[in-house]
């Protein structure tokens, strides 16, 4: 049984924000404070991704999962109260949460901007138009992943055969907004990795020219785990063989071109210059890291200053603020201002 409640906490309506207790409220200047929530609503999952990030920090805890309440006041009050207003809700599968249209009501509720990241495979307990329903904004995203336009790639990537029924799903979604008229924005999300970087440009293509989404974000595979300014100068990139180095910038080069001509396309990391030190050398890397700018909550709860980082705290345990003032997080941030190790901004 999942172990997710409902709401499990006061009944608030969506629409009305609750007073922010004190201790959730900033003492000084919120300029510093982070604007983003990237919230893993959930564990479960129905794909077994060897990219996926989240795996490595999949805790099996015989805690609940935040429940909506819990989400909804030790999170989006605090955080819009001090104008964060930016959501990102993943997992696991977040189509999995039994709370997830209450969470996306809510944080609507409260000015947030969201982008829900889904593999868009099921929605047996979450229906596509009631979730377009609920992101009916053009601030909101709808971002699925899809790696190929090739059914043995994407398949193979995903660890099981999913290919036809997330086409099918992918369509839907496209045919629902177009039909009722949803705001919401649709974006595909493609890590490019040696199965997939043959077929990139047809995917790009079917999804922009026949699915009609708004938009392609394209991104390299990460593999970091455990980044702290103890371990950073042992980071080690993906092990690449020089002809896939040598292909990958060649391909990234190509993407930047595309998306300098059209603006349906966003390749992460901003320039060609750190994809090509992303490969060769990610300790040189220019651009800032963008996780200060982000709150980090796991299923259960777990805070985490990056998404590579170890676990901070527990926001069960801790207020924000009190988290935000903490020896390990402010540890964190000292690790932030010299980190350069990846490229995606991840909200």
């Amino acid at each position: 049984m999942d172990k997710q409640r409902r709401d499990g906490g006061t009944a608030t309506s969506a629409g009305a924000v609750k007073s922010v207790p004190r201790e959730h409220r900033p003492a000084g200047p919120t300029e510093l404070l982070p604007r983003c929530i990237y919230l893993e609503i959930t564990d479960r999952c129905n794909m077994n991704c060897p990219m996926c990030i989240a795996r490595a920090y999949r805790e099996q805890r015989p805690d609940p999962l935040l429940s909506r309440s819990e989400i909804r006041e030790l999170l989006l009050d605090p955080v819009s109260a001090w104008g964060g207003r930016h959501l990102v809700v993943t997992g696991g599968e977040p189509m999995l949460s039994p709370i997830l249209d209450d969470v996306l009501r809510d944080a609507a509720a409260r000015g947030f901007s969201i982008t829900l990241a889904t593999n868009v495979l099921d929605e047996s307990l979450h229906r596509f138009r009631d979730v377009l329903r609920a992101l009916d904004d053009a601030r909101h995203v709808f971002q699925f992943s899809f790696d190929s336009v090739e059914q043995l790639e994407m398949n193979h990537i995903r660890g099981k055969d999913v290919h036809a029924e997330v086409v099918r799903n992918v369509r839907k979604v496209a045919r629902l907004k177009d039909e009722h008229g949803y705001r919401t924005r649709l974006f595909a999300q493609i890590v490019l990795q040696e199965l997939n970087i043959g077929s990139v440009f047809r995917t790009i293509d079917f999804l922009l020219e026949e699915v009609g989404v708004d938009g392609c974000v394209v991104q390299p595979e990460v593999k970091y785990h455990s980044v702290t300014l103890r371990t950073l100068r042992r980071q080690r990139p993906i092990e690449y063989s020089a002809e896939f180095k040598s292909r990958l910038l060649a391909t990234a080069r190509q993407l930047f071109t595309l998306a300098s001509t059209d603006d349906r396309i966003k390749v992460e990391g901003g320039s060609y210059a750190d994809w090509e030190k992303f490969v060769t050398n990610p300790q040189a890397i220019e651009g800032p890291c963008n996780s200060r700018n982000m709150i980090i909550v796991g299923p259960y709860g777990a805070l985490r200053g990056c998404l590579f980082s170890p676990v901070i705290a527990d926001i069960r345990k801790v207020g924000l603020i009190e988290y935000l003032q903490s020896r390990p997080y402010q540890e964190f941030l000292k690790l932030a201002k010299v980190c350069r190790i990846c490229i995606n901004t991840w909200a």
